[in-house]
């Protein structure tokens, strides 16, 4: 499966510090602080994780904060998807 840099660094972050840093209130969003991709800014963020649940690599299970989990299906994309470079799209 074909992942973008966001949706990977967003999925490399679930995994490796668990759905506690997954989520942010709107307020966090609009600031820019999304625990789950300190890398990234909040909207990247919250668009990754958006394509990343229609993918059903992860799963939010709740709304206020949005807090997501990392799928069985979205370990296994981390260990052999391809990740789509910033300079290739």
């Amino acid at each position: 499966m074909k992942l973008t840099w966001n949706q990977r660094r967003a999925l490399e972050n679930l995994n490796k510090f668990g759905d506690n840093l997954a989520g942010a209130s709107s307020r966090d969003i609009a600031e820019g602080n999304f625990g789950c991709s300190p890398c990234l800014c909040g909207s990247a963020a919250r668009s990754a994780l958006m394509a990343l649940e229609r993918k059903e690599l992860v799963r939010s299970f709740s709304f206020n904060p949005i807090r997501y989990r990392i799928t069985e299906a979205g370990k296994a994309a981390l260990e052999g998807g391809k990740t789509i470079e910033r300079s290739e799209r």
